[in-house]
């Protein structure tokens, strides 16, 4: 948890300019993480995602893939973050 609230503060800093330009350096450790989170974990991950990562809008397509890869088998189809 202390890892992601981090990684927030970073990118609530750097901006959505400065972390399209960095996308592969914080992609290597996020986007596979969901699938291995704890519970408590996932809704603050998903935030991440949703919060910095959806807003880049086209300029993650770099990272598109890698985020779909992560994201999809962390999501079990009836839990309560499907939905998100």
């Amino acid at each position: 948890m202390k890892a992601l609230e981090t990684y927030d503060i970073i990118f609530k800093c750097i901006g959505t300019d400065r972390l399209a330009q960095d996308l592969f350096i914080y992609s290597a450790g996020l986007f596979p993480l969901l699938s291995y989170s704890a519970m408590n974990v996932k809704p603050v991950l998903l935030l991440i995602y949703e919060h910095h990562f959806v807003t880049l809008g086209r300029r993650i397509k770099p990272g598109l893939n890698g985020l779909l890869l992560g994201l999809l088998p962390g999501l079990e189809e009836g839990s309560e973050f499907y939905d998100q």
